[in-house]
């Protein structure tokens, strides 16, 4: 079958598994073929087409609801669905969209956003469908790095109470796991539950305990009594590239009662020998390549380096002097430029990955300990850590570095994946530092400074190159200081912004010959005071230009500066500070909100109109 006569997954029912396979060879080939055109997330669309494959096969999507805890691992989804014929706008305005997107096709039962989102969003699916007396099958594909995540325990605590028939298919793509050695575990601990199944007599599952839970995740083995003490059934290891053996679990899962995981052993990458032989190499998310070879067809010139490995390598040279400096990642292994540290110090970095709120508090400990910590997280991730960010970090006030990677807009990914929110969530957080650098060398001497202020510190940057040079010594940049740029020799009007943009708006404004003042406000939080003081006396224009959301951001910062110095208007309100305990009436009269204080500056404010 050509992959573009593909419009129903009805349309594979009735294949044998030969017919099956070679349908998922084509796939997988289909993925290679047009990613390398496109770019895109390769490697685990790579390593899932058979798994994929034999849901639709089995199941009935989608009267069965198919969720997507890893949005992007999608694509053999959208091809058994009958969008094979959009995948060429893949990444692009209006094209198809790389995760589930229920507003493009009634096979997406859900829009996935964040990862570790996808169990919670299945028992609420399983929750209607039980008060609404439906009857449907509901299928959870997740990632085992999903596990390190609070929200997913949660969740699955959730599910194992409720007893409610969710089917959890667990993707264990390191590939690694002993097959034979899981089989000898499974045949010990489920093998009489679904032997019971077969002959059509379900039964309770005797549940084993376990002492350490933490230590079931952290071998790398999706263990079955892990599974079992959260009231779970369990069936696996499986191996994700036999179809017959897929489909032959699917099946048999479809009829037991209650929640049960399917665990699922797959390869990145699969079927493309490039990425096979060079694994230590970014496969996930990948630029336009040549099929035959493996190589980027995006060339960078040789001073441009991204964003993200300027930071990770002024990190090592600063912890070769600093023995406290330690590095925390809560992205994939491919996701940051962490891999000279650590090397070079392995007792010095922490993977915690998806583990974000974690992440946090654990560097906030640290530093209460007098360790130096650097938190790697994307921006979108940082919401999810904005309780210990808020409780910890903030309250603390101890010396963490947050470094905040693809801040604002990131181009051709989801909504959820767009940097944008981060400055409006740290803005309200006491004590923060929130900074943006312009260039390579400014972003060296902030992360200098960072290490040196002893305050919550973060930094944003962009996904993205720039041009880099190693800086030869450092400098510390005041905390709360911009700098000015002109142009001409008669500004005519005042820009205000941060980031890359500072050296393209100068540049800009040069070539068009126009006369301005262009502010590098480096940092977001606390503000220059005295230079917005000294901006306003000017008398210009003022444009405050930022590609982050304006509610909360750099603009909303400024304005509520201005209108609270000068114009007619007074808030009365908490500060940026933390409340400590008292009683209420004391507290109001501390923070200036109590009625009396509202009326006293009412009537100092009517004095003054009168004189």
């Amino acid at each position: 079958m050509r992959i573009y006569d593909i419009e129903s997954p009805q349309q594979i029912k009735k294949m044998n598994m030969t017919q099956l396979q070679e349908l998922a060879d084509d796939i997988r080939q289909f993925i290679i073929d047009t990613v390398s055109k496109t770019g895109g997330h390769l490697a685990g669309n790579l390593g899932i087409v058979e798994t994929i494959c034999a849901l639709h096969y089995v199941f009935d999507i989608p009267t069965d609801k198919l969720i997507f805890d890893v949005g992007w691992q999608c694509y053999a989804h959208k091809i058994l669905t009958g969008r094979s014929t959009r995948f060429a706008t893949l990444r692009k305005q209006n094209g198809l969209t790389e995760t589930p997107n229920i507003s493009e096709s009634h096979y997406d039962c859900w829009d996935t956003g964040h990862t570790s989102t996808a169990l919670s969003s299945a028992l609420g699916f399983a929750v209607s469908r039980h008060l609404k007396e439906e009857n449907y099958h509901i299928l959870c594909l997740i990632n085992k790095d999903s596990l390190s995540n609070g929200m997913t325990m949660e969740a699955l605590r959730e599910i194992g109470m409720h007893q409610e028939k969710v089917i959890i298919i667990c993707n264990d793509d390191s590939g690694q796991t002993n097959l034979s050695r899981g089989r000898r575990l499974n045949n010990a601990n489920t093998s009489q539950i679904f032997k019971n199944v077969e002959k059509g007599v379900l039964k309770n599952p005797i549940l084993s305990k376990v002492s350490n839970v933490k230590s079931k995740i952290s071998d790398n083995l999706v263990d079955a009594r892990f599974f079992q003490e959260l009231h779970f059934n369990y069936i696996g290891p499986v191996d994700g590239h036999s179809l017959t053996a897929l489909v032959k679990k699917l099946t048999l899962a479809k009829k037991q009662e209650g929640p049960i995981v399917i665990h699922v052993v797959t390869q990145k990458a699969k079927g493309f020998a490039p990425a096979l032989a060079s694994p230590n190499q970014n496969w996930d998310l990948v630029n336009p390549f040549d099929k035959v070879t493996g190589k980027s067809l995006l060339k960078l010139a040789e001073s441009r380096m991204s964003w993200s490995e300027i930071i990770g390598r002024t990190i090592s040279t600063l912890a070769a002097n600093d023995q406290d400096i330690v590095a925390i990642r809560t992205t994939t292994e491919s996701g940051d430029h962490f891999t000279s540290f650590k090397e070079k110090y392995p007792d010095r970095f922490f993977d915690c990955r998806n583990a974000y709120q974690h992440a946090v508090t654990m560097s906030c400990s640290m530093a209460v300990n007098g360790l130096h910590p650097f938190v790697h997280m994307y921006s979108t991730s940082l919401q999810k850590a904005y309780d210990s960010i808020i409780s910890d970090l903030g309250r603390l006030n101890v010396p963490v570095v947050l470094g905040i990677d693809h801040a604002g807009l990131c181009g051709d990914v989801p909504p959820s994946d767009q940097g944008i929110y981060d400055i409006s969530i740290l803005r309200t957080v006491p004590n923060m530092v929130i900074s943006q650098p312009k260039d390579a060398t400014e972003a060296q001497n902030l992360l200098y400074t960072a290490f040196h202020s002893k305050k919550p510190f973060a930094i944003r940057y962009p996904n993205g190159t720039t041009d880099y040079e190693k800086n030869e010594q450092y400098a510390v940049i005041p905390i709360g200081t911009w700098a000015m740029y002109q142009t001409g020799l008669t500004p005519k009007q005042i820009v205000i912004t941060y980031g890359p943009d500072v050296d393209r708006i100068i540049y800009k404004a040069k070539e068009n010959k126009m006369d301005m003042i262009v502010v590098n406000a480096r940092y977001i939080k606390p503000l220059d005071f005295d230079l917005l003081n000294q901006l306003k006396e000017m008398d210009l224009p003022i444009y405050i230009f930022e590609t982050d959301c304006k509610i909360g951001s750099l603009s909303s910062a400024i304005a509520e500066y201005y209108q609270q110095r000068f114009s007619n208007s007074t808030v009365l309100g908490v500060g940026d500070h933390y409340i400590e305990q008292s009683p209420i009436r004391t507290l109001r009269i501390r923070e200036r909100v109590s009625l009396n204080a509202l009326f006293k500056e009412i009537n100092d404010d009517g004095k003054d109109s009168i004189r």
